[in-house]
């Protein structure tokens, strides 16, 4: 009887063994489908959310650089609404930065890198104070000037001109 009860038992024990190593593979099957399902899904979100703002996005920095553009020609006058441009495409590219993938983000990141540039840039180097002045040469940075205005408003254009082949090229792939 003694000896029945124990071939029962290892029985039992070696069925018990091999269904926990089928549900541990199981397990782990079902854990990589569902990452990589999981993965596509953010992948698929990111997309939709990108066309979905996108548009908005564009029209908002076509107005800006309409604005800049504009403003590039009574420079002078116009430093303070320019920095304000400036600010303001800053904060859009921030905002598109978070909808696209890393690989799609090098014009928005140079845009942004750009921005925060200007916006520490002194507008008149001659009436900063002795200590500024020095601290500018040695950083041998500029003044807020026409040429960098320029430079913002080519890099500004280029986000804009990627930002609008990559709505199409998102809009075949998931046809929103």
């Amino acid at each position: 009887m003694e000896k029945i009860f124990n071939i029962l038992k290892n029985f039992v024990d070696n069925i018990a063994n091999w269904l926990e190593f089928i549900g541990f593979i199981i397990t782990i099957i079902t854990a990589v489908k569902v990452f990589v399902i999981d993965g596509k899904i953010l992948d698929f979100k990111k997309k939709h959310l990108f066309q979905v703002r996108s548009k908005e996005h564009i029209e908002e920095l076509e107005k800006i650089l309409s604005k800049i553009s504009k403003y590039i020609s009574d420079f002078d006058n116009k430093k303070i609404e320019l920095k304000n441009e400036i600010k303001k495409s800053e904060e859009i590219a921030k905002s598109i930065k978070k909808k696209l993938f890393k690989k799609d983000n090098s014009n928005t990141k140079a845009l942004i890198k750009e921005a925060k540039k200007i916006e520490k840039l002194p507008d008149d180097i001659a009436k900063l104070s002795l200590f500024k002045k020095h601290y500018h040469k040695l950083l041998k940075s500029n003044e807020f000037n026409e040429e960098i205005v320029s430079d913002y408003y080519v890099k500004l254009s280029g986000l804009i001109t990627s930002l609008t082949e990559l709505r199409k090229d998102n809009a075949k792939s998931i046809n929103v």
